[in-house]
């Protein structure tokens, strides 16, 4: 890999600063003979200011890092990255994420050396303080957007943001506090309508997104509707009644969290309503009364979790169970079934299950008894297939190149001194493990694709696996049975809630 030494120079620091191309380009490549470095590659962006980062040369940097043809960058001064300590930051870490060194000749600045490292601690707090500051500012200044009505938030399904200039729709970044207001969407409107209707009817939202879905009506981000995303859509959503809320949730990674209500803001008449307030009312009714305990998924106690799926649309199939039910003065025990996900959540395919009893049982000893029978009951039981091997190749080979950066980022860790050296070293032996096992699984799939393995000798092997677990499989601990199953089975496919087809890791 190249060392990548980055020259900038805007057309005014050359004037006013005395800065030129030949200078910076002299003193990097200087720098780089006296460390005994020769391979190395100018990126020249001339006539470009520091005020953001998109410049081609450094883009260029920036890709060339993402393919990991570049382990060091070099500048002559970290100005010459950016003027603005978030952006610098972030490219900094953005380096380090690719285990790429970077290096400022004249603050003697290397990521590298202990020295580097704690001047970016110090930076880093530094721009901590500013970010908060900035969200600070922030904050503040969408409170008032909102006190005043304008949009703050993504219009749900039934709205579009638009520009009240052009009539155009707008993007959320247009729209926050801009010549902008929430129109209603009248196609939208028609479905959003229809579902509120039905749920005052006492139909519930399962129905509802089993309507939505069969007449193609996809949500606001182009996903299919499943029980759960009908009642959250309708469910104390005030903007279907022309009010908008703001500082409800917030985000934390990948989760949305909802804030204390002393903390939300609520701004009346913003726009045209979909519902009024009556139906509005009816509707928030209805949906608490019919607010239930749902069905409880206990994916723990389910020997299969995780790797049933319903041969006719592909969904998962999850275990799922009750409790007793009293009819009559009877106490009636529901039976515990592997129900197709696809039916249940969004009313696609169609009803059936299989008794988790039944299905256990029969896997465990169709996996006993390979070498005597194709039928257990009057569940068939196939070995398949090459195209799901390919699948998992790729899913290995995946994760294999992604253990290089797990390190890297335990590392930077502790660079950082968040974790001990002894935390470091067990990540370490932890990936080197597992690097290992996937390593021997890619193997193994790259042997049974090119000798294109007959079920003969996948049973062979699957057996040889049978023959080292079988008193594990007929023991009382559900972990050590769970572990030992997905040794040996991918995945179990369910058909009709009578065929199963399982697939091997071969």
């Amino acid at each position: 890999m190249k060392i990548a030494l980055y020259v900038r120079v805007s057309t005014d620091e050359q004037a006013r600063e005395g800065f030129s191309i030949s200078e910076q380009q002299t003193r990097l490549q200087a720098y780089c003979i006296a460390q005994g470095w020769d391979h190395y590659e100018l990126f020249i962006d001339d006539g470009y200011s520091a005020k953001d980062i998109d410049r081609p040369k450094l883009n260029e940097i920036i890709d060339m890092v993402k393919q990991k043809q570049i382990s060091k960058v070099m500048v002559t001064k970290l100005d010459r990255m950016s003027r603005r300590l978030l952006d610098l930051l972030n490219l900094i870490d953005f380096f380090q994420d690719h285990s790429v060194s970077f290096v400022s000749v004249s603050e003697a600045f290397d990521t590298n050396t202990p020295a580097g490292r704690l001047t970016l601690q110090v930076l880093g707090a530094v721009a901590e303080f500013e970010r908060e500051r900035i969200a600070e500012r922030v904050r503040d200044n969408m409170y008032h957007i909102a006190k005043e009505g304008k949009p703050v938030n993504k219009p749900c399904y039934g709205f579009d943001l638009v520009d009240i200039e052009t009539g155009k729709i707008a993007s959320k970044k247009d729209g926050i506090g801009g010549n902008c207001e929430i129109r209603i969407n009248e196609q939208e409107a028609i479905w959003a309508i229809k579902g509120a209707e039905m749920i005052i009817s006492d139909q519930g939202p399962w129905i509802v997104a089993k309507m939505f879905n069969e007449s193609g009506i996809l949500t606001k981000r182009g996903n299919m509707w499943t029980a759960k995303a009908v009642r959250i859509y309708y469910e104390n959503n005030e903007m279907l009644r022309g009010n908008s809320w703001w500082n409800r949730t917030y985000k934390k990674g990948k989760k949305t969290i909802e804030r204390p209500q002393d903390e939300w803001l609520l701004v009346e008449n913003t726009h045209e309503g979909i519902l009024d307030n009556e139906t509005y009312e009816k509707l928030q009714d209805k949906l608490l009364k019919t607010k239930g305990v749902p069905v409880q998924t206990q994916k723990s106690i389910y020997l299969l979790s995780g790797i049933v799926y319903c041969g006719h649309c592909g969904e998962k199939m999850y275990g799922m169970s009750a409790k007793p039910r009293i009819i009559a003065n009877k106490q009636y025990t529901i039976i515990p079934k592997y129900h197709c996900s696809g039916y249940v959540k969004k009313g696609q395919c169609f009803s059936h299950f299989i008794h988790v009893e039944k299905l256990e049982a029969a896997v465990i000893n169709e996996l006993l008894n390979l070498d005597k029978t194709d039928f257990v009951g009057d569940l068939k039981v196939e070995l398949s297939n090459r195209q799901q091997i390919e699948s998992e190749l790729k899913h290995v080979e995946k994760n294999l190149s992604l253990i290089d950066e797990r390190f890297q980022k335990q590392f930077r860790a502790y660079e950082l001194g968040i974790v001990s050296i002894d935390l470091l070293k067990q990540a370490k032996d932890r990936l080197n493990k597992e690097q290992k096992e996937l390593e021997q699984r890619r193997s193994q799939l790259i042997e049974t694709l090119a000798n294109n393995l007959s079920p003969e000798e996948i049973k062979k092997r699957i057996q040889d696996k049978v023959t080292y677990y079988s008193s594990t499989l007929c023991s009382d601990s559900l972990e050590a049975k769970q572990s030992a199953i997905r040794d040996m089975v991918q995945s179990v496919t369910i058909y009709e809630g009578q065929k199963i087809d399982i697939t091997p890791p071969y």
